[in-house]
């Protein structure tokens, strides 16, 4: 009956509340901020060579083609990421920027259904209440509004603990390889689970990184890294992207640097005091060391803390550690008026449930003792 109530009171939040206040200039034309800066990357790339997708001249010619009187300057900001989230919107290029967002979006959301199917915990009315209460969520609602590649990279998490659990290890560090797309939001998640061992899953990523930072070298050439470097600069010399980091409680500078440090050596150290638990404790360690770990970040970086709770709760969490989800739902709804503290205070609070589980083994839900070994080759 409960799961019933859940379900039907996350329905409700969902559909009649938050998807309307939040989508409500749809289905007006689009201005996905986020996408359409991979769309210009790889539109400049098609038209004048990849060497020049980091030119700002170029992509303020190409922006202006897709979106007529829109100022490019306006919105303070220009493709910046890296060069495969141009290459991953290439098959799209055909397309007008709306019709490119819309299938980009509609494949995005299909990957975290899978996810969903394959890591969220319960059955029946249960595994839909997570999804209910999941999809209602600030930072999922503003990855999928803004194009994002998070959704896609925070899929790639649930798929590779799934993997993992079934000893496929090679696989699932070619699928972490989706994180470099973001590297500041899941790419400490390899590394995490090395710390606990499963040295194959991190050799195949490491691999598979090496290959693409080599591709991208070769494809920029001297020109391009230049222009890239100085666009980063740029970048990072706006303090608007620092407000969904650890610098929005501590402040900017020196002392948000060494804090974000600290916090993201906490959270490696949890993954291998807990290497000999579930395999969701490494992983979610990993996202959390991503996170609170870099200084730059936006609402949208936050969705790979929804399949990590997946994974946390499949894995089997203690049954007190309800408050903390229950703080995170309310966290992720705050963050949409009150910004990153209350997403922060979450994450540093499952940090400490990490600690905690790490050093009462009685609480960790460990593998069966045959199982360890095999589970870290």
């Amino acid at each position: 009956m409960r799961r019933w109530l859940l379900a039907v009171i996350a329905f409700w939040w969902l559909v009649l509340v938050e998807l309307p206040l939040f989508f409500q200039r749809f289905p007006q034309p689009v201005r996905p901020l986020d996408f359409a800066y991979y769309y210009v990357g790889a539109q400049v790339g098609l038209q004048f060579g990849w060497q020049h997708i980091y030119n700002v001249g170029l992509q303020h010619d190409v922006f202006y083609q897709s979106h007529g009187s829109i100022d490019f300057f306006s919105w303070q900001t220009f493709f910046v990421s890296p060069p495969y989230d141009a290459w991953l919107v290439v098959p799209l290029a055909w397309l007008p920027l709306a019709g490119a967002y819309w299938v980009f979006t509609i494949v995005s959301v299909a990957a975290l259904l899978v996810t969903w199917v394959l890591a969220a915990p319960a059955r029946g009315v249960g595994k839909l209440a997570h999804l209910l209460v999941g999809g209602g969520l600030y930072p999922v609602l503003s990855a999928i509004q803004a194009g994002q590649v998070t959704t896609l990279l925070a899929s790639s998490v649930g798929a590779a603990w799934w993997l993992v659990k079934r000893d496929r290890q090679a696989l699932a560090g070619l699928v972490l390889v989706l994180t470099l797309l973001k590297p500041q939001v899941g790419a400490a998640v390899p590394l995490a689970l090395l710390l606990t061992g499963r040295w194959r899953v991190f050799a195949t990523f490491l691999i598979g990184a090496e290959l693409l930072f080599a591709v991208s070298v070769l494809s920029l050439g001297r020109a391009g890294l230049g222009d890239f470097r100085v666009d980063l600069a740029i970048e990072n010399a706006h303090l608007g992207n620092q407000t969904w980091t650890l610098a929005a409680i501590v402040g900017p500078g020196v002392q948000a640097t060494a804090v974000e440090w600290v916090a993201g050596a906490l959270c490696l150290l949890s993954a291998w005091l807990n290497r000999g638990a579930a395999p969701s404790r490494a992983i979610v360690a990993g996202v959390l060391a991503s996170i609170l770990g870099t200084g730059y970040h936006h609402a949208s970086d936050y969705i790979p803390l929804l399949p990590a709770a997946w994974i946390y709760l499949s894995d089997g969490a203690p049954r007190w550690t309800w408050w903390l989800f229950g703080f995170g739902v309310l966290a992720c709804y705050l963050a949409s008026h009150f910004g990153a503290v209350p997403l922060l205070a979450f994450m540093l609070a499952w940090l400490g449930v990490l600690m905690w589980e790490a050093l009462r083994p009685a609480s960790i839900p460990a593998l069966a003792p045959g199982r360890v070994a095999a589970a870290a080759r």
